[in-house]
């Protein structure tokens, strides 16, 4: 990386970070692949999706060095299927709907994509997402029989099956999201009885059991978690109610905040701190943050990073690595139509900038 020399002097006032004023240190954008629900690992180096290269939609894989690696097909319908990834992508999971039900499917370079039940025989365990070492996985284990019930768990690949206690009255519960080391799990918990039904966001730990995310904004039916900082103390999703997915943020001190915009088709994701999201709005890619709150991602980029985007227009922003760095998403050039031509792209932000910048009124100065 070009360094930042004390040649060029910036003045800056109420600026919490110095932009550097040397362009070759701006942003960059990269076209990969045209996936289906892109994601990307916390490290930055490996986005995964859904893609079909011929006639069946395949789990694909890319890195830098290695391309696109096509892992085996989804034996069920595409849009069901939902990817996750430890921290260096290592490990992927999912869920698939093959017709005969609910399913798990792992992928690893020494198994290749198998059926979770390679691992776990006689337990149809549904992964929904795995720690950032790769080992432990959380999900739901479907009972298909009439009198059966649904379980929340948490698996070691290669040991053993641990079902979360704790309902505190709920019915049963669902996990979405587990923190980076395994301690916080994030989901819905699921209450019925004679007369009702009802559904709540929640949080588990082994010390508190399944916790909901407690008083929700005005006009919200329930909070949805959809993605959880690394040590889950920030959850972000949206409300799941089909005319109203305004998107919330949640901290134990703060409880769910309705950040005042909508999510446009589940798109939400977080940094590692929790400190910057980026998702789709109104088929608009967004970045938020506290201070600068919600606004579109290509200006942001093209404003405060110098990225060029002529030929580019971005559809939504699916993932965000932990260091807020990386940013992967759907698009299409300009010329195209969605649909046609759309592919997957990787914008990387190279230091010292980050999407943490926030500045309010600047002056750079050259010096020569």
């Amino acid at each position: 990386m070009k360094r930042f020399f004390p040649s060029v002097a910036c003045l800056v006032s109420c600026c919490v970070t110095i932009l550097p004023c040397d362009k070759t240190d701006a942003a960059s954008i990269q076209d990969i692949e045209s996936l289906f629900r892109p994601i990307i690992s916390a490290d930055g180096s490996v986005v995964v999706g859904l893609s079909k290269p011929d006639s069946t939609f395949q789990v694909t894989r890319w890195t830098e060095a290695g391309g696109t690696a096509y892992l085996g097909d989804v034996t069920g319908a595409y849009h069901n299927c939902y990817l996750a990834t430890s921290a260096d992508g290592s490990v992927i999971v999912g869920r698939d709907v093959p017709s005969y039900g609910l399913g798990g499917i792992i992928w690893t370079e020494s198994s290749g994509l198998v059926r979770l039940t390679e691992y776990f025989p006689d337990h149809p365990l549904v992964p929904y997402d795995i720690t950032d070492d790769g080992n432990l996985i959380v999900g739901t284990e479907y009972d298909f029989s009439d009198d059966g019930s649904n379980q929340a768990y948490m698996a070691e690949l290669g040991g053993s099956i641990t079902y979360l206690s704790g309902l505190n009255g709920a019915t049963s519960a669902y996990p979405e999201l587990v923190s980076s080391d395994g301690s916080v799990i994030a989901g819905a918990t699921y209450t019925e009885d004679e007369s009702s039904v009802a559904y709540a966001g929640a949080r588990w730990t082994a010390d508190t059991g399944w916790v909901p995310l407690g008083d929700l904004p005005e006009d919200f039916y329930y909070a949805l978690p959809k993605a959880m900082s690394s040590d889950g103390s920030v959850i972000v999703g949206y409300n799941y109610d089909s005319s109203n997915l305004q998107a919330f943020r949640w901290t134990a001190d703060t409880g769910v905040v309705g950040l005042g915009f909508e999510i446009s088709g589940g798109a939400i994701n977080i940094s590692a701190d929790g400190s910057i999201i980026v998702g789709t709005s109104d088929h608009v890619p967004f970045i938020w943050t506290a201070d600068g709150g919600m606004r579109s991602l290509e200006d942001e980029l093209t404003n405060t990073y110098g990225l060029d985007l002529s030929d580019w227009y971005l559809y939504s922003a699916n993932g965000i690595s932990a260091d807020g760095m990386h940013i992967v998403g759907t698009g299409y050039h300009i010329g195209h139509t969605p649909g046609e031509g759309s592919t997957t792209f990787l914008i990387t932000i190279p230091e010292p900038g980050t999407l943490m910048l926030v500045m309010t009124g600047f002056v750079c100065v050259l010096r020569r």
